[in-house]
């Protein structure tokens, strides 16, 4: 039916449930394991996918990428470091 990709839509994001929100996602508090399971949703996932699909986005006339991002990367959200640090790193 679809003859080729026209685009690669990463929107993706480990967001803490906002019920559970507290001082605890503070850069502080946040632990490792909640930083490196934020990159891999944001940083780590998109590069897979750009190398799996590389190949059909080279060969459309209108490729495109977007990986969504949001205010946290211009107004850091600061009950959610990993999360910050995580979408900055997309936007960098």
């Amino acid at each position: 039916r679809y003859s080729q990709l026209d685009l690669l839509l990463h929107s993706a994001s480990p967001f803490p449930d906002p019920g559970s929100v507290t001082s605890s996602h503070t850069l502080e508090n946040e632990t490792l394991a909640e930083l490196h399971s934020s990159l891999a949703v944001h940083v780590t996932a998109l590069f897979q996918l750009l190398q799996s699909f590389l190949p059909e986005l080279k060969n459309s006339a209108d490729g495109n990428l977007i990986a969504l991002l949001d205010q946290s990367i211009y107004r850091p959200f600061t009950t959610r470091a990993a999360y910050t640090v995580g979408k900055g790193a997309l936007h960098s």
